[in-house]
């Protein structure tokens, strides 16, 4: 499974031509199948590009698997990444997570929310 891993590393066109064929939530699941993290095979800006696009709105959350596989990519990459709390009177009012230099949001269940913040201190 470590060739399947390093053959999308070195081939980033088949992680594109996969999301364009499967869409994201598909190839992540077939290269899962492969024992690759999808996330991890992307390069930093584009993995940022994929999760805003998907998680665009507090009402898009993400789950605890999900949070994880992420987590794992972005340590892997060196994103930051950080919680945070619910912004009264605005549409972030939700548990939520910051990703990225921009500090895009990403909504988050509570148990993901919960792990996170003890994985990163904060």
């Amino acid at each position: 499974m470590k060739g399947a891993a390093y053959l999308f590393k070195m081939n980033p066109q088949w992680n594109i031509a996969l999301v364009k064929r499967l869409g994201v939530n598909g190839a992540a699941r077939v290269m899962n199948l492969l024992g690759v993290n999808f996330y991890s095979s992307l390069s930093a800006g584009t993995l940022i590009s994929i999760l805003s696009q998907i998680y665009t709105t507090a009402s898009t959350v993400m789950s605890l698997n999900m949070v994880k596989l992420v987590y794992n990519a972005c340590k892997q990459l060196g994103i930051k990444m950080s919680v945070d709390l619910a912004h009264p009177n605005t549409a972030w009012n939700v548990l939520h997570m910051h990703l990225g230099n921009k500090r895009i949001h990403i909504a988050l269940t509570k148990e993901a929310w919960k792990w996170l913040q003890r994985i990163l201190g904060g």
